[in-house]
């Protein structure tokens, strides 16, 4: 349980509840073989790359997907896209696929496949290299963290100011924060 506390830096108290709770749901379990001073666990069930959320009976708690990974989901499966086809598809307003997309497309994990036209939005698709299943974030400070590249971009100039930063946070910020968050401890 140290070993818990010092990579991921929370108290040791949160650590051993929410091992606790996976214990009790059947997604961890108890090593056969256990070191002297310390426990070990093994993975029974996979989640994937998202921690799951459970409550302190051990029962998982399913979370609806986020505005951002269902129009990233619908992106994967349409491959070339608008913000018109991307909002039809996963049912979101146009304003915010249509926002989405250009913060992706700044940050080059979009490319143009084909450039607007009057009456026309422009068609993208996913750069190659920046596919995979978590969807790329837009940090309060408008940075785009793409974890499937384990990659992060500024936001343009100025964005920070609208938000009451100074200056925006650095990508090793918001890579720092984002394994923490991504550890669901």
């Amino acid at each position: 349980m140290q070993e818990l506390k010092r990579s991921t830096n929370v108290s040791l108290d949160t650590s051993l509840e929410y091992v606790n709770r996976l214990r009790r749901a059947g997604i961890v379990t108890l090593a056969p073989a256990q070191p002297p001073g310390g426990e070990r666990f093994h993975l029974a069930q996979d989640y994937g790359a998202d921690a799951p959320l459970v409550d302190e009976r051990g029962v998982v708690q399913l979370r609806e997907a986020t505005g951002q990974e269902r129009m990233w989901r619908g992106m994967r499966l349409l491959k070339i896209f608008s913000w018109r086809d991307l909002a039809f598809q996963v049912r979101c307003t146009p304003p915010s696929a249509k926002d989405y997309i250009q913060r992706l497309a700044k940050a080059g994990t979009l490319e143009v496949v084909e450039a607007s036209r009057p009456g026309r939005p422009a068609r993208y698709r996913i750069t190659p290299g920046s596919d995979g299943p978590q969807a790329p974030r837009i940090a309060r400070d408008k940075s785009v963290f793409n974890p499937n590249a384990s990659r992060t971009r500024p936001a343009a100039s100025g964005e920070c100011r609208a938000i009451g930063m100074d200056t925006p946070l650095t990508p090793e910020d918001i890579e720092t924060l984002t394994g923490i968050l991504s550890k669901g401890v």
